[in-house]
């Protein structure tokens, strides 16, 4: 009802599917909205000190997969670089 009185140029919205991000806030200690990206970001609980405030980050689940897209990379790179060291090798470069 609140935001339903303003003007809607004054605010922005952001829209997550069901469940997204589920893991993110069942592990989390806090969350916002980073105002330049838009993007919401996450602070996580360490072992080390529980009372000390964590920076806020993006998702681990956005950065697991970001991780994991890096690593099919580099391990494409690798087999080209084996390839081009064999074919050295023998010769063939």
């Amino acid at each position: 009802k609140v935001l339903s009185e303003r003007n809607r140029e004054t605010f922005d919205v952001i829209e997550l599917e069901y469940g997204e991000f589920s893991q993110d806030f069942s592990m989390c200690n806090g969350y916002r909205v980073n105002p330049k990206t838009k993007e919401l970001e996450f602070s996580y609980p360490t072992n080390d000190d529980l009372e000390v405030e964590q920076p806020y980050r993006p998702s681990l689940a956005l950065e697991t997969e970001k991780l994991k897209e890096e690593n099919v990379l580099l391990q494409e790179y690798l087999v080209d670089v084996d390839f081009r060291l064999a074919m050295m090798q023998l010769g063939f470069l």
